[in-house]
Formats: structure tokens, C-alpha cells, sequence
């Protein structure tokens, strides 16, 4: 699973998928569940289908990679490793390397900038503000002030771009096309292959 140095046009999912993970969604999870994983041989993600962000997506998909990559064998969920996950999230989506060049420096919070590089890398205009926090190119004052901003504009939870077009939500091939190719193969598709498997073995 990489990541692409000269922009983001990459599909996040399909690094996890293409790692070797199922990707899915499913639409009654409680709204405070973004995503989670499970770690078997081959792993699942699933991912909330009611927060229609494609920043958000992107990042809790590499947030659940980062739990299968660093935490296997261990309990998730506490302060410790969900910030690591969040670390690793933010230098997947965003390397260092072009942080260090793109990230706009100065005084002054360049919103204007900032969102030109949630445009091109795909990635919430906070969690950027987070990435520049922790490589020392913001202060601590200036991290404060950005995040009040934020929340007095109301972009704490939908910033600008993420409910309209110019970042669609980007969808899972494999399990989609699973399922059509075994709806092709047998007759009634997996609905029927469950129907037959909870009727038990037929005797002659």
C-alpha cells in the first residue's frame, strides 16, 4: 500500500482494498461510528455510509489501515492508539515531504491556500491545519485560532467543498462486483446461496 507524492489522485479505499482488505459500508451504524476494522486473514473495513465526506472518507480509511498495520493483537479504542492511527492517517493522505514544500507559512492562516491543498490532496481543511501543527510549521496560537475559525464558520463538522461536486464520494469496486459476478454464476445471486445455506443439508 503506497501513497503518491505529487498529488492525491489515488482512491484510498482501493489502497486498502489493493492491501488486501474488504472495504464496505453500511448505513445504520450510530452516528458517532465513523469506521472500524477487523483484523483476520483477510481484513474488513467498514465504514459509515451516512457522513458523505470524501476528505473524511479518505482519512478514516487510512485511519482503520493504520490500526490494522500498528495494532494487530491489540485492544483499539483508547486515547493512545486512536491518536496514532490519526497520525498515521495524516502522513499517509499527506507526506511530509510535500507538507514541508505546499504547506503555506506566514503569520496569517491562508485559508485561501489551505483550501486549494484540500482540492489537491484530498484532505479536510482541519486535519491539514493538524499535519502543519505537528511539523512545527503553525504555532501553537495560530492551531488554536484556525480551529476557532473553523467552528465559528460552522466548518467544524462540513467544510466548504464537501456537499457538493468538486470532491464526489468515491465508492467500493470489489465487493460490488463480487456480488454481480456470483449473481451472473448462480440463480437469485447470494440471496440465494444464504437462503440454501440456512435450510441446512438436503437429504435424498
Amino acid at each position: 500500500m503506497g501513497t503518491r507524492n505529487d498529488g492525491s489522485d489515488h482512491k484510498h479505499d482501493a489502497g486498502g482494498r489493493d492491501a488486501g482488505a474488504v472495504v464496505t459500508y453500511f448505513g445504520d451504524l450510530s452516528d458517532r461510528v465513523d469506521a472500524f476494522s477487523m483484523d483476520r486473514r483477510r481484513p474488513i473495513i467498514v465504514r459509515s455510509s451516512l457522513k458523505e465526506s470524501l476528505c473524511r472518507q479518505r482519512f478514516d480509511f487510512a485511519h482503520e489501515c493504520g490500526h490494522l498495520i500498528m495494532h494487530r493483537g491489540m485492544q483499539t479504542g483508547d486515547r493512545a492508539t486512536e491518536d496514532q492511527a490519526h497520525r498515521f492517517a495524516s502522513a499517509f493522505l499527506f507526506p511530509r515531504g510535500a507538507v514541508l514544500r505546499e504547506f503555506p507559512r506566514g503569520r496569517a492562516i491562508n485559508w485561501r491556500a489551505l483550501f486549494e491543498l484540500k482540492l489537491r490532496w484530498k484532505m479536510s481543511v482541519r486535519a491539514l491545519v493538524r499535519r502543519g501543527y505537528d511539523l512545527g510549521l503553525l504555532t501553537p496560537a495560530q492551531y488554536r485560532t484556525a480551529n476557532i475559525h473553523l467552528v465559528k464558520t460552522g466548518q467544524a463538522k462540513v467544510e466548504t467543498y464537501d456537499a457538493d461536486d468538486a470532491l464526489p464520494v468515491e465508492q467500493p469496486e470489489l465487493l460490488p462486483s463480487a456480488l454481480s459476478a456470483l449473481a451472473d454464476a448462480v440463480v437469485g445471486g447470494a440471496g440465494a446461496i444464504g437462503a440454501r445455506d440456512r435450510s441446512g443439508p438436503r437429504h435424498a
